[in-house]
């Protein structure tokens, strides 16, 4: 009898260790700004939230204008209009928006004659295709001089999923389950100690799988092609296109040294490549953009040279804190005076 006991309790007591973990993993993210499956939003969280948006209210995305910028005009006045084109990591939604450097290059633009402004057509998770999406709709209507483009992870990124998905066929069955257990199913998935189990062992076991050291050849003329569509969509629309390399926290110097806890997070999104891979291929890439910009006579800023590998700048292995974001928009900013120097820009801006 007393075994019995013993065995009912190890589960119950292995559940109860678990939902006091939950708990307290909860509430951390609470504290910090989460809304969570247990405690939600604190009414001192929804007035900061809403005091955000007050300060911030000059700001989009709107209706009509769905840009993470000052929200402008579509009848244009006599200003520079820069677009940048960009994933998560011109957007950043969890940063200020007046931090993040779209919306800082005009502080240190020299304009002549006029004004300057930022569209920040930049969006998480959007890629080259999505960025060209948002030109063709906005372009004519909003009128952009320059449109900067800073894209190369989400590239790969997509590049790996079809290398994947062209090789891994799975059969998911049917519908016909006699429980749909999807809803406690996407419950736990929300919780905080699934977070950190997929970050942690999944993360774990991915590193020792046989990650690849690149992506095969052929690759680069997927790469080229998504290039040249952005250039030849900008020109269409009468404005200056402008490439800019990429930078991450860590270059093929230094990548032995990037910590346990990021490497966990870069497998999150890299299930292809390794972390010396993806280096490895970001180095490769950014020099197919200046090939790119000398063939077809498009100005490339070259911000690998300026922050690669400077993971003081990084919140992960992508995405710039405040003070990268600070440093991007000034040298950005001293690069783009440097073309506008050279470019000759209509009498009409």
């Amino acid at each position: 009898m007393l075994r019995r006991y013993l065995f009912l309790r190890t589960p119950f007591a292995t559940l109860l260790m678990l939902f006091c973990i939950e708990l307290a993993l909860e509430y951390r993210h609470f504290r910090d700004g989460w809304i969570t499956p247990i405690f939600g939003v604190t009414s001192r969280q929804q007035q900061a939230g809403e005091r955000k948006e007050s300060t911030y209210s000059n700001y989009g995305p709107i209706e009509g204008f769905p840009f993470r910028s000052k929200i402008l005009m579509a009848n244009k006045p006599d200003v520079v209009r820069i677009w940048v084109a960009s994933g998560s990591h011109a957007e950043h939604s969890r940063l200020p928006v007046q931090r993040i450097f779209p919306n800082l290059l005009c502080q240190s633009l020299v304009v002549k004659g006029g004004g300057c402004e930022v569209i920040n057509g930049s969006k998480a998770g959007m890629g080259v295709s999505g960025n060209l999406g948002l030109l063709d709709e906005y372009a004519d209507r909003f009128q952009p001089d320059f449109v900067l483009l800073y894209q190369n992870s989400l590239i790969i990124d997509g590049q790996q999923r079809k290398i994947i998905s062209d090789k891994v066929s799975v059969d998911v069955g049917g519908e016909n389950a006699l429980f749909d257990f999807s809803g406690i199913e996407k419950l736990f998935q929300n919780t905080s100690a699934f977070q950190h189990l997929t970050d942690y062992i999944g993360g774990n076991i991915k590193l020792m799988g046989p990650l690849k050291a690149s992506l095969p050849s052929e690759m680069d003329l997927d790469f080229d092609d998504q290039i040249m569509s952005f250039v030849e969509g900008v020109r269409s629309h009468g404005a200056v296109p402008i490439l800019i390399t990429f930078a991450a926290s860590h270059n093929t110097q230094n990548i032995d040294r990037m910590p346990r806890v990021v490497e966990t997070n870069f497998v999150r999104y890299n299930s292809y490549l390794s972390a010396r891979g993806w280096v490895s291929m970001v180095e490769h890439y950014n020099e197919l953009i200046r090939k790119i910009g000398v063939r077809e006579d498009v100005d490339v800023i070259d911000l690998e040279k300026e922050l690669h590998g400077k993971g003081s700048y990084f919140l992960d292995f992508v995405h710039f804190n405040i003070e990268g974001h600070r440093l991007v928009a000034k040298y950005v900013a001293q690069q783009m005076n440097k073309i506008l120097m050279k470019e000759e820009i209509p009498d009409d801006i």
